[in-house]
C-alpha cells in the first residue's frame, strides 16, 4: 500500500473520411491488430503511453492536487498542460537549489505532505531522487510532439 503516482501521454490516431492519408494506415493498422474490439471507421482510437511513475513523492503529489486537481485528492484521472509541467519542473529545480543552499529553517518551493501512507516527509536524498526523476519525466514529455496531451492520476 501507499502513494502511487502516475503520468500518461494520450494521442489520437483518426479514422474519419477527412483524415490524412498517412493517419488513416496508421488507424488501419491498430484497428486490424485490435479486430475483436470492433472499431468503427470514422473514429478515433487513443493511445496512451505510460510516461511518468512515482512511489510515494507525496511533494509531487500534494503540487498536482493544488495546482491541477483543483484541491480534489480523489484518485482521479487530470489534464495537465504544458504549462503546468514547466511550472512544476520549474519548482522542482528551485527545490533543488534549496536543498543545496537553505537550511531547515526556511520551507522548500515544493513542500512535503503528510497522508496516508504517503512515504516520509523529511527533505532527505528521497525528496532530492523524486526531484530529480520529476524533472526527467517532464523532460520525456516536453520532447514529445505537440499531438499529444498529458494525465495525472493517483492511488493510495
Amino acid at each position: 500500500m501507499g502513494l502511487d503516482m502516475y503520468l500518461k501521454a494520450r494521442t489520437g490516431v483518426s479514422g474519419y473520411e477527412f483524415s490524412k492519408e498517412t493517419e488513416k494506415v496508421k488507424f488501419n493498422t491498430i484497428k486490424a491488430l485490435f479486430a475483436e474490439a470492433n472499431i468503427e471507421n470514422n473514429s478515433t482510437i487513443y493511445i496512451d503511453l505510460p510516461i511518468g511513475y512515482w512511489r510515494k513523492a507525496n511533494a509531487i503529489h500534494k503540487w498536482f492536487v493544488t495546482n491541477v486537481q483543483s484541491n480534489e485528492d480523489d484518485c482521479g484521472e487530470y489534464y495537465v498542460d504544458k504549462d503546468h509541467l514547466n511550472t512544476l519542473k520549474y519548482l522542482c529545480e528551485k527545490s533543488l537549489q534549496w536543498c543545496k543552499d537553505k537550511g531547515p529553517s526556511e520551507e522548500p518551493p515544493l513542500e512535503t505532505q503528510g497522508g496516508f501512507f504517503f512515504g516520509s516527509t523529511d527533505y532527505d536524498e528521497w525528496y532530492i531522487t523524486d526531484l530529480e526523476n520529476t524533472i526527467k519525466i517532464i523532460d520525456k514529455c516536453l520532447a514529445l510532439p505537440s499531438n499529444y496531451d498529458f494525465y495525472y492520476s493517483s492511488s493510495w
